[in-house]
């Protein structure tokens, strides 16, 4: 990948500001993400097994603010991504501890 490809991904901060699992669809998650929009941002994420909703509430993760929404059928529709790594098996997010939403990462 050339570098100009990667600097237009659109990289920021959000705060995840509600988290539920969806129904019928045991490795996802249907997140509220504020990303300094306005409004929050609606992410559908793929983290069930590894975090249960409540333990992101609160968190500052690093979102994929500029992809194309994904159609996760039955009105899932994700506006974002959220940077993950594994960790010991298990998915973890990139976090940061105090940045505000919105906050470009470079």
């Amino acid at each position: 990948m050339a570098f100009d490809d990667f600097a237009r991904l659109d990289l920021r901060i959000g705060v995840v500001t509600s988290a539920e699992r969806v129904k019928k669809k045991d490795r996802l998650l249907d997140l509220r993400v504020d990303t300094g929009d306005g409004a929050p941002r609606r992410i559908i994420s793929g983290i069930a097994a590894s975090y249960a909703p409540e333990e992101l509430v609160g968190q500052r993760v690093v979102v994929i603010c500029n992809l194309l929404p994904r159609d996760f059928g039955k009105g899932l529709v994700s506006e974002g991504m959220l940077l993950t790594a594994e960790v010991e098996g298990r998915v973890r997010t990139v976090t940061v501890d105090d940045a505000a939403p919105g906050t470009p990462v470079l």
